[in-house]
């Protein structure tokens, strides 16, 4: 129990680092995405 403990926080504190720094390309992305399925549709 104290293993599988350990291992999420440390994977919830990626991904918050990751969020910070992909915040804007994320949302770059999903406009993008948002026009190709527009197109693809």
């Amino acid at each position: 129990m104290v293993g599988s403990g350990s291992k999420p926080t440390n994977h919830s504190i990626q991904p918050f680092q990751r969020r910070k720094s992909a915040s804007p390309f994320f949302r770059i992305t999903n406009q993008t995405a948002r026009r190709w399925s527009l197109s693809i549709y």
